[in-house]
């Protein structure tokens, strides 16, 4: 995943040479058609840094959080919490936990090419035992490699690597532009860029804030997995409602998020 710091002064972070923001809308649909949550990633880009701002709304309410990764040290990531003040670091070199020798390979299959808000895109299908992901991916903002570093998080495992992995054997490579992941059990999330600005970002940006106080990050993981379970739970008790009960339930979820914007 990271690259390393001599490497990093010799070239620029970014696969591409684009300096700017991309705006992303996501949601997450349960297999019982149930919108589950739902939200906006502002990914922020120059060749020194990159940042991601999301906002989600999810059944236990508003989500935000901030990743920041920077050339000058492209294996740290930093994790913003505006709301606690706080920040967290995880050292993205380090190893990850050893997969199963008979682990599944990933297959990627090419469905053509196409022109998204002005990228030029491949069109692939990738399937791993019973879960598929279609998505359009381009190497014109940034290769797959630099976009996961912002997805990262303390606990990961090498599935995800072994994806890139599996799509660079292909020949691929690229961030997506648009995914649709079909899980296991029917559920759907859907990632879609909605508009790619080239603009200049000042240096602000990248800079943890004043006074912000720096917590463990294993700390925080495990907050954040207390809430992925009980999001599963709600998710789960909201299937096994009757459609009337479950229609009211989406309706007020959905007035909740109006009213809670990004």
């Amino acid at each position: 995943m990271g690259l390393f710091l001599a490497a990093i002064l010799a070239t620029p972070l970014l696969a591409a040479d684009f300096e700017g923001v991309v705006d992303i809308k996501m949601s997450m649909v349960s297999a019982a058609g149930v919108e589950t949550s739902s939200g906006t990633s502002r990914i922020s880009i120059t060749k020194d840094a990159m940042r991601n701002d999301v906002f989600a709304q999810t059944l236990l309410g508003p989500v935000r959080t901030v990743t920041l990764v920077k050339a000058e040290n492209p294996n740290l990531l930093y994790k913003i919490n505006d709301q606690a003040k706080t920040y967290s670091e995880i050292d993205l070199s380090q190893p990850k936990p050893p997969e199963p020798p008979d682990a599944e390979p990933y297959q990627v299959k090419r469905l053509g090419e196409e022109q998204l808000l002005g990228c030029n895109a491949l069109h692939l299908l990738v399937t791993y035992k019973n879960t598929s992901n279609e998505l359009w991916a381009t190497k014109e903002l940034l290769d797959s490699a630099t976009f996961r570093k912002l997805l990262a998080r303390t606990g990961r495992t090498g599935a995800e690597e072994r994806m890139t992995k599996a799509m660079k054997d292909a020949g691929i490579d690229g961030m997506p532009l648009k995914s649709i992941l079909t899980a296991e059990d029917g559920s759907k999330t859907t990632m879609q860029v909605v508009q790619v600005e080239k603009k200049n970002i000042p240096a602000w940006t990248f800079e943890i804030p004043a006074g912000y106080e720096k917590v463990s990050a294993i700390l925080e993981a495990a907050g954040d997995f207390r809430a992925q379970q009980e999001q599963r739970r709600l998710e789960q008790m909201m299937q096994k409602l009757p459609p009337d009960k479950r229609a009211m339930l989406e309706s007020a979820l959905k007035q909740k998020q109006q009213q809670s914007p990004p």
